[in-house]
């Protein structure tokens, strides 16, 4: 019997890991195996495998004592042919991990569809396109809370040199978005000395806020002097126009960039303006009535009293008159303004806009904004998206139909663009000519896409736990979700791999050691500023002197030698 019992002892031993079970059915663990083999067993301990989106349907049988997938057979094989290597050790992760996928790409019968299933949410298709985008490319983004977080994270987190995030502050209305292009535009092509005291933006006095506004423009640049409102609206408008037309360079520098960097032809070359808008609402507030006038400033009463000086009574006031409140101007009537500062609400007509209205006018200023493009030698690359925070406040029924509206002017805009470039192409003149000679035509010059940003969140997440605690806006899972698809979708794959690279080093960056004087953390930070350095030859344009300031920060605070590994 002792004999026996030894010899099925034996036996026990030799079974692989996930065949080895209590009577009671569960696993005995052992340190032998490696971490995919222990997964590997506590799947099948259920009789049951995990779900992976890439596994297909393997039969496994419930049994506490054997598996139809490790059949006796396996006990007498030798240990080579069971995956391990030839001196019985049991088979790394990786390649495990391997022949798993060998395995599924062979024998999976389960059409997309049902794994979509088992994955318990629909997976959002995004249209293949040649990634273009790269560290050297020259993106502004404009519109809703989406620009925000993703221009945020190119500028700040990622270190992308050429990125413009929101010049006029956060707008929803497609409308003020154009207005905004129009403007950059405008200040572009009649560039002077004095384009500040030519500006057309309309501006305004809110006594019960005490600060002076905008109508084109975000309450983030609302200040109690109307000069230095003018002034941050001004470097602003310069700073977009000067990264979507930058300034020609002298001749020696233009002959030396001609002969190092090949022309864009639309392929993601340097050459190429990539112009993210994003919608946030259909729904505008144009303004209807004139507000109250301001009242004169204190030091101007001083001044009058002080002074007796007649010719100084009849100079006009830095602030605007009376008289230009007594009636809205034809730009009110046409475009709504941007934000209503806190003003009366007596003041403002809500409209839903027409989609087809809203497609034209879009269009118009992309034409626009593409024909400058080409007499720049640039090529004009546009991404629509629709915003996916919900405009609660303006009720659910209004909130969809406002979002519907957005999602058909997307629709129109790249309908009406194809459009117009098949009428052109029939034409010899407006079709493409030879690589000297450019593009013709501003249609020819100009790709508008759709990035689905309201689709990952409302159809591919659709759970309140991806939404803050106000149940509207997406939480920073969801914003790094949506993030993730945009980077696959539309990042280089050096550019991607670049990114995971900064990524790695933010987390170095707040890295907060215990011991911050030992060795080991002086070793640490000379790594990363090497690492940083190294990305920084890798990627020509890419600049990451905030990452190796504080990495030079740390260590000269733990005592070391600034010059040292640098």
């Amino acid at each position: 019997l002792l004999m026996f019992g030894g010899f099925l002892f034996g036996l026990f031993l030799l079974l692989p890991e996930p065949v080895r079970r209590t009577p009671g059915g569960r696993v005995r663990k052992s340190g032998g195996l490696s971490r995919g083999g222990r997964e590997e067993a506590q799947s099948l301990a259920g009789g049951r495998l995990k779900k992976r989106e890439t596994l297909g349907v393997v039969a496994v049988s419930p049994s506490p004592v054997f598996s139809a997938s490790f059949p006796l057979s396996s006990l007498f094989s030798s240990p080579t042919s069971r995956g391990g290597d030839e001196e019985g050790h049991p088979p790394s992760s990786s390649r495990l991990k391997k022949r798993q996928q060998q395995k599924v790409k062979d024998t999976s019968p389960i059409p997309k569809e049902e794994r979509q299933r088992e994955l318990y949410r629909l997976e959002v298709p995004i249209e293949r396109r040649p990634r273009q985008i790269s560290f050297s490319s020259r993106i502004v983004l404009l519109g809703s809370c989406f620009s925000e977080n993703v221009g945020r994270r190119l500028k700040e987190e990622l270190h992308f040199p050429n990125v413009s995030m929101n010049a006029a502050g956060t707008l929803y209305h497609p409308l003020n978005i154009c207005a905004v292009l129009d403007e950059a535009m405008r200040r572009k092509e009649t560039e002077s000395a004095d384009a500040e005291d030519r500006q057309e933006t309309e501006t305004a006095y809110n006594p019960s806020t005490g600060l002076w506004s905008s109508w084109d423009f975000h309450s983030r640049f609302s200040s109690p002097s109307k000069p230095s409102l003018l002034s941050s609206i001004h470097r602003s408008l310069n700073a977009l126009g000067e990264l979507m037309f930058p300034s020609p360079p002298s001749t020696e520098e233009a002959q030396t960039e001609e002969r190092d960097s090949p022309r864009d032809t639309g392929e993601g070359h340097k050459d190429t303006l990539h112009l993210f808008l994003t919608f946030g609402s259909a729904f505008g507030y144009w303004l209807t009535s004139p507000p109250d006038p301001p009242p004169p400033s204190l030091e101007e009463k001083k001044d009058e009293i002080s002074s007796g000086n007649a010719e100084k009574k009849n100079e006009k006031p830095e602030i605007l008159s009376e008289d230009s409140f007594t009636e809205v101007s034809e730009k009110r009537l046409s475009f709504p303004v941007a934000n209503c500062h806190k003003f009366p609400q007596r003041l403002f007509e809500k409209r839903l806009s027409d989609p087809d209205e809203l497609a034209g006018r879009l269009l118009e200023t992309l034409l626009r904004l593409s024909e400058r493009c080409r007499k720049e030698k640039q090529f004009l690359r546009v991404y629509l998206t629709v915003s996916p925070v919900r405009h609660w406040k303006d009720g659910p029924v209004e909130n969809n139909r406002s979002k519907a509206t957005l999602l058909l002017l997307c629709g129109k805009v790249i309908e009406m663009l194809q459009g117009k470039r098949q009428k052109g192409a029939q034409k010899p003149n407006e079709a493409f000519s030879s690589a000297s000679d450019g593009l013709k035509g501003p249609e020819q010059n100009l790709e508008v896409v759709y990035f689905p940003s309201y689709e990952l969140v409302m159809d591919e997440l659709r759970d309140y736990r991806f939404f803050e605690e106000d149940m509207l806006h997406p939480n920073k899972v969801a914003i790094d979700f949506v993030w993730r698809r945009l980077a696959g979708a539309l990042l280089t794959a050096e550019c991607e791999a670049g990114t995971r690279e900064v990524e790695g080093l933010n987390r170095a960056a707040m890295h907060r050691p215990f011991w911050p004087g030992s060795e080991k953390h002086k070793e640490f930070l000379h790594k990363q500023m090497k690492r940083a350095e190294a990305l920084e030859r890798e990627h020509e344009n890419l600049d990451l002197f905030r990452l190796k300031n504080a990495f030079q920060k740390e260590l000269n605070s733990c005592g070391d030698d600034p010059t040292e590994g640098t």
